[in-house]
């Protein structure tokens, strides 16, 4: 390249850097004058129908507050047949049986019947008598005993107490009490005691009868 060539190249770039310098003169503010730079402020748009946004709140409520159970039996005393007996809760089986009380000294209550005080028939079964370690009788041996009018107190969980009266004894067949009968809810406030008596069969390990006493409540 001759120096002719490079001299004739340097021209454009110092016309190009001379236009440069004149527009940046240009926009210098005058003495005294302040620019002002701030973007101006553009309104948003209003949303329109479409665009508007409509939060659903999901009304709050307050859940209903669980049901406290009414006590359950815990004690029953019988004085006309001597009678003062834990009471425990047992089930009912798959088949429809009353399950047994686990001892010979203890009332059980059946936790399908009502509970006592609550206007049902509340259903309580004890065992007659027990072979170990030696034959005696239990805690309800001399259930067949009590006559109408004698009292049954039972004293629940909560501390309270309610009497009952006997209004009916009665010995029913094994085989064809009527169960459905004898356990049926009730809109009357009683319990049903029940035992078993006659003469006890060893081949199949039970009793010919039951004895089912019902009372009524009379007192809290």
């Amino acid at each position: 390249m001759s120096a002719f060539s490079a001299g004739k190249a340097a021209i454009p770039g110092l016309t190009l850097a001379v236009i440069v310098f004149i527009l940046l003169v240009s926009r210098l503010p005058a003495p005294g004058q302040v620019l002002d730079y701030t973007a101006p402020i553009v309104p948003s748009p209003e949303p329109t129908a479409s665009q508007e946004m409509t939060v659903a709140i999901a009304p709050t409520s307050t859940p209903a507050p669980t049901p406290t159970p009414a006590p359950s039996p815990v004690r029953i005393v019988i004085p006309a047949i001597d009678v003062d007996a834990p009471v425990t809760e047992v089930g009912v089986t798959p088949d429809g049986t009353v399950e047994e009380p686990r001892g010979p000294d203890e009332v059980a209550w059946t936790n399908g019947s009502a509970r006592p005080g609550t206007g049902g028939n509340a259903v309580l079964s004890g065992h007659l008598d027990w072979s170990l370690p030696a034959p005696r009788g239990a805690v309800f041996w001399y259930l067949s005993s009590l006559k109408l009018g004698d009292k049954a107190r039972i004293y629940l969980s909560d501390g309270s107490e309610l009497i009952y009266e006997v209004e009916s004894t009665t010995r029913y067949l094994a085989a064809s009490a009527p169960g459905e009968k004898i356990l049926a809810p009730s809109t009357r406030d009683i319990i049903t005691l029940i035992t078993c008596e006659g003469t006890f069969y060893r081949e199949i390990h039970d009793y010919s009868h039951r004895r089912v006493v019902v009372a009524r409540r009379v007192q809290s």
